[in-house]
């Protein structure tokens, strides 16, 4: 196993629904029980595979083969898009299960609180800023991305990122990550 970090791809909507979990991606619905719940609910960004398989395998004594199982759900789910892997661990965000999240035609993302019903669509600017923040790009790797989608950005670009992204962890849109 290398030392990436599995984390939900872009545009995978799920919940959680007494213990499991429901997956919508593109056009296709999937739902995790047991194990395979256990495993994707455990998933944060900023564990390796290895390191969840630790974990579940201390949670699981005398479960033979927790660790192979694992991994090979993990590198299953990506090799299905529901899952990519990043270099380096997650950023200091992520969706919290009461946010869907889903790019409209016109390829702007629209946010929904799940909770209050209400929503929010992005600009084409704030879409690039989400999209990394969603799959827990660092700060750094987001702000060079935006920059090179957008070589015309203005000059404190930065500083208008960090707003979006304070504006959404103050709707309740995203969530500062615990470590």
């Amino acid at each position: 196993m290398s030392r990436s970090y599995p984390v939900v791809a872009p545009g995978v909507e799920w919940r959680e629904i007494d213990g499991s979990v429901l997956i919508l991606h593109e056009e296709l619905i999937h739902l995790l029980t047991g194990s395979s719940a256990e495993i994707w609910l455990a998933i944060d960004g900023s564990s390796t595979a290895r390191e969840l398989a630790a974990m579940l395998s201390r949670r699981h004594q005398g479960s033979a083969g927790v660790s192979d199982d694992v991994a090979d759900f993990i590198a299953d789910l990506t090799l299905r898009g529901l899952l990519v892997q990043l270099e380096s661990a997650a950023g200091g965000y992520r969706v919290p299960s009461h946010v869907a999240w889903v790019v409209d035609d016109d390829g702007s993302v629209v946010i929904a609180d799940l909770r209050s019903g209400s929503r929010r669509t992005l600009s084409s600017t704030a879409t690039a800023a989400w999209a990394g923040v969603a799959v827990g790009k660092p700060r750094r790797a987001l702000l060079q991305s935006i920059l090179e989608t957008f070589p015309d950005a203005p000059a404190d670009y930065a500083g208008e990122v960090d707003a979006l992204i304070d504006s959404l962890v103050a709707e309740g849109l995203l969530e500062r990550r615990l470590r």
